[in-house]
């Protein structure tokens, strides 16, 4: 899949899959989750396919959806299991971290020897990478989010 594709398809569903408390409200549970499932797949697919295309190992392109996978199930459900122990906050703030990593490596250009640094578009979406994954994070994780 090519650069200019996978953005214009994966940063909407991205922005999409971070409103999953409006999904919830809106929809319910299991028809959120249904939803959510169908762009989950059309992620990971994509994700899969310009890892694929970069030479780099396609298998890491689930990290780009496990965060808010765990998210929909648990609120399917119905699991407080960040609430009952540190262990899975870390566990969930790594996956996170690593939704991060695939969301930044997806989108490096395809020239090979090019800079990232010097690429416009590259540089346009790193704060909104990070600004998706901390917002993700903080809306999702619910014993952090209610502490702020």
């Amino acid at each position: 899949m090519d650069r200019r594709a996978y953005i214009y398809v994966v940063t909407p569903l991205f922005v999409f899959l971070n409103c999953g408390e409006l999904l919830i409200a809106r929809l319910g549970a299991a028809l959120a989750l249904v939803v959510a499932s169908v762009a989950m797949i059309v992620v990971w697919g994509a994700a899969w396919a310009r890892l694929c295309r970069q030479k780099l190992r396609p298998e890491f392109a689930v990290l780009s959806i496990l965060p808010h996978l765990t998210f929909f199930v648990a609120q399917y459900t119905q699991t407080s299991i960040f609430s009952e122990t540190p262990f899975w906050g870390t566990l969930y703030a790594l996956m996170w971290l690593g939704c991060f990593g695939i969301a930044i490596v997806t989108v490096l250009p395809d020239a090979k020897g090019a800079s990232p640094w010097r690429d416009s578009v590259f540089l346009l979406l790193i704060p909104l990478a990070v600004f998706c994954t901390v917002s993700g994070f903080l809306q999702y994780y619910p014993y952090f989010s209610s502490s702020i």
